[in-house]
């Protein structure tokens, strides 16, 4: 029991590595959009270090912000013919007021139209996940005073055990694995979570550029997605213990539990329709959170459950009726 808990302190103490380094929490994400213009004054609503999208037919000869000269970093040729180019603004070359934009072009005499994105990002996922600049003003560590520290790291142990110590309990009682660490087992699905911590952590620690979660998705990574992939393989090998005929528990008695007898009575179809509407109630709670490409995910899967059981059970019932027709 000793090595469990030295490893749930050692999940904790990542946790707050992660913690420290990858969320943040007030973060207002900037896109402005403006096209078929060669000068503009825009308005910004913070000081920071933008990313200036410039799309047209020809490479600007020289790109001026508020009269300072800027370099683009990157050149992109689009499969219209187009072009894209990607200048970034210092935090210092802008105003919290008025910024005026001048695109020149060449041949001067001849005036071109450009296409202009400002954001001051570098990418995102789904308005939860964002690539910063190192210079962005929001970046900084969420640093604690040590009993705050040592409250959450406290918490995410214990939450690690308890949730460990009762998934051992429902794998040792219905599942029959003959695997003597049970909760190591559950301490395996923090791998993905933790590896992808890590990459965003070594990502964030050696290059220009910063990833960091909004706290629903930090939330998602460090804590829900482990759950999901224990559950997922939990409900994989009682499935499969199902199809494959072997019920029963470690004490050899199955009245001890309705819910595997009535696992056990269900056909495959019964089990597919049960597990749709698991997964639909997973769907609605993704929406609910806004965690959209997850909830669209587990509505397919779903439907596809739905499907699946429905067309099983027409089977079934097609067979039983032909059979009980011919006994009459």
């Amino acid at each position: 029991m000793r090595s469990k808990v030295l490893v749930a302190i050692l999940f904790g103490l990542l946790f707050y590595v992660f913690y420290a380094s990858l969320l943040i929490f007030n973060y207002n994400p900037v896109l402005l959009k403006i096209d078929k213009i060669n000068q503009v004054i825009f308005n910004l609503p913070v000081e920071d270090t933008y990313l200036l999208i410039i799309r047209g037919e020809k490479i600007p000869e020289a790109v001026y912000v508020n009269e300072v000269s800027l370099d683009y970093f990157y050149l992109q040729q689009k499969n219209d013919g187009s072009k894209k180019i990607y200048v970034l603004i210092p935090e210092k070359v802008i105003n919290l007021a008025e910024n005026k934009l001048r695109i020149v072009s060449v041949p001067l005499a001849q005036e071109h139209t450009y296409d202009v994105r400002v954001i001051n990002y570098l990418g995102n996922s789904a308005k939860e996940l964002f690539i910063l600049f190192d210079s962005s003003v929001f970046l900084k560590r969420n640093d604690m005073a040590l009993l705050p520290m040592l409250f959450l790291i406290a918490v995410y142990v214990c939450l690690v055990l308890g949730l460990g110590l009762g998934y051992s309990f429902l794998t040792k009682k219905y599942i029959d694995v003959d695997i003597r660490d049970k909760i190591g087992l559950y301490y395996l699905s923090y791998i993905p979570s933790f590896t992808f911590l890590c990459i965003a952590y070594y990502i964030s620690f050696f290059s220009k550029y910063s990833i960091v979660l909004m706290p629903k998705s930090f939330v998602l990574v460090g804590i829900i997605i482990p759950q999901i992939v224990w559950l997922s393989v939990f409900m994989f090998l009682l499935i499969k213990q199902i199809v494959e005929k072997k019920y029963y528990f470690i004490n050899n008695n199955l009245d001890d539990s309705k819910t595997l007898k009535l696992l056990i009575v269900f056909s495959v179809g019964e089990k597919c329709i049960v597990l749709f509407f698991g997964f639909l109630i997973c769907s609605g709670l993704f929406l609910v959170i806004t965690f959209n490409k997850l909830a669209e995910l587990t509505a397919n899967i779903a439907y596809f459950l739905l499907l699946s059981g429905l067309t099983t059970e027409l089977v079934r019932f097609f067979k039983d009726y032909k059979s009980n027709k011919r006994h009459l």
